[in-house]
């Protein structure tokens, strides 16, 4: 699989709850133990937000947040963003999509490994 960008990622740990949406900052992806979730903005830069489930072992959904020894995260699996996002430097020619959104297809397909998420 080829990467077509990669995006530069910080976790931030919160207690408790996740944030709101206008407390959320670009690339940072805020994970609650507690609640055994996580959120970021997508990391195409349109500003959907992204929820991810974590799986704590006690279930068969969810993503595997894995923690480094060297204090970066890692996600399995892939994520992938199947809605629309909202990009306005899209081009788009489908008469149902406005002209400036896009649809997320493989470039908005991203792997998370070690705070780097890889577009494939």
């Amino acid at each position: 699989m080829k990467t077509l960008r990669k995006v530069q990622i910080a976790p931030v740990y919160v207690d408790g709850y996740l944030p709101e949406f206008e407390e959320m900052e670009d690339n940072k992806i805020y994970i609650s133990e507690e609640y055994q979730t996580s959120t970021h903005k997508c990391l195409c830069g349109c500003g959907l937000i992204t929820i991810l489930p974590l799986n704590n072992g006690k279930n068969t959904f969810g993503w595997n947040l894995i923690k480094e020894s060297d204090g970066t995260i890692s996600f399995t699996p892939s994520i992938l963003n199947p809605e629309y996002c909202i990009n306005e430097s899209a081009d788009s020619t489908d008469e149902f999509v406005p002209t400036t959104w896009t649809k997320h297809y493989a470039s908005h397909h991203y792997i998370i490994t070690k705070n780097i998420a890889n577009f494939v």
